[in-house]
């Protein structure tokens, strides 16, 4: 009986998901967006100094509609200086400090890929009265700015709670087509938060949607006994407008192997004669797409 022998390519590909540091996924049905390769983290300029490093935990639902209760884990980091602030994919960052030592400044080979949840860097008051974006998607990296401050229309409430012994007030509003709650503390007055939030009278401690699709929670506040600086990396980006970025990845997640296909992947079956069959159009999109801004 004739047998054929696939080999995708693109599954390899996927494959080399398994040392992924930034979701400990246990199959495909958790992974969540394309990978990103290493970048060079040597390549930088210091824009400010972290006066406080504050650290969250991102809990995302990345496919609601297959797997609506399976969520997947990171950690982000807020440096907030004397003139701006970074926020950032801690994972992504220590992923791009091992990795691209290990299998690029020292000509290793093999799986170096990892597949954040949030690859996104954001400056607030970077440049002066600007928002800078930075997205990761594979090998490319694009950058767009908008206005800073960014306008929430946060309407407060009466309730409170404690996070990390803080007293912490709730406040909600609406985002780009999410309901958020967030819970800020008043006893660190900085108007800050994760990823682009802010805006409240106090540091933002806990944010979440009202579907529990994106959550951060402060677990750590340091002040700096020495130096930490806050990087600008100086890598090779695509200004783009947020607008178009997002429109490009929402086709870039209906049409996966096609975006492999431009990404240098290709699927090739081979059956038990030699004969070759480019099969890439028959990857199937496995790659879960749930934007935290959905607008």
């Amino acid at each position: 009986m004739k047998t054929t022998l696939t080999l995708f390519l693109l599954c390899v590909f996927m494959l080399f998901l398994s040392v992924q540091s930034t979701s400990a996924q246990k199959d495909f049905k958790h992974v969540s967006p394309f990978p990103s390769l290493p970048h060079d983290v040597r390549s930088f300029t210091v824009i400010d100094t972290a006066k406080y490093v504050i650290t969250y935990s991102v809990k995302a639902i990345v496919n609601p509609v297959k797997y609506p209760t399976d969520t997947l884990d990171e950690t982000l980091t807020l440096q907030i200086g004397s003139r701006l602030s970074r926020s950032f994919n801690q994972n992504l960052f220590d992923a791009d400090s091992v990795l691209f030592y290990h299998y690029i400044a020292k000509g290793m080979t093999g799986p170096y890929k990892t597949c954040p949840l949030i690859p996104v860097d954001v400056y607030k008051n970077y440049p002066q009265g600007t928002t800078t974006v930075e997205f990761r998607l594979t090998k490319y990296s694009y950058r767009y700015k908008e206005t800073y401050p960014m306008q929430f229309n946060w309407q407060l409430s009466k309730e409170h709670k404690s996070i990390l012994s803080y007293n912490c007030q709730k406040a909600t509003c609406t985002f780009r087509g999410r309901n958020y709650t967030a819970w800020f503390t008043s006893e660190i007055p900085i108007q800050n938060g994760p990823y682009k939030f802010g805006g409240l009278p106090g540091l933002i401690m806990q944010i979440s949607d009202d579907k529990n699709h994106y959550v951060f929670t402060c677990t750590g506040i340091q002040k700096p006994k020495s130096i930490i600086p806050v990087k600008l990396f100086t890598w090779t980006y695509t200004k783009i407008t947020r607008e178009k970025l997002n429109s490009s990845l929402k086709s870039v997640y209906n049409n996966q192997a096609q975006f492999l296909i431009g990404s240098g992947k290709r699927g090739i079956a081979i059956d038990e004669s030699g004969k070759k069959t480019d099969t890439t159009a028959q990857f199937p999109n496995v790659f879960s797409y749930n934007p935290i801004e959905l607008e």
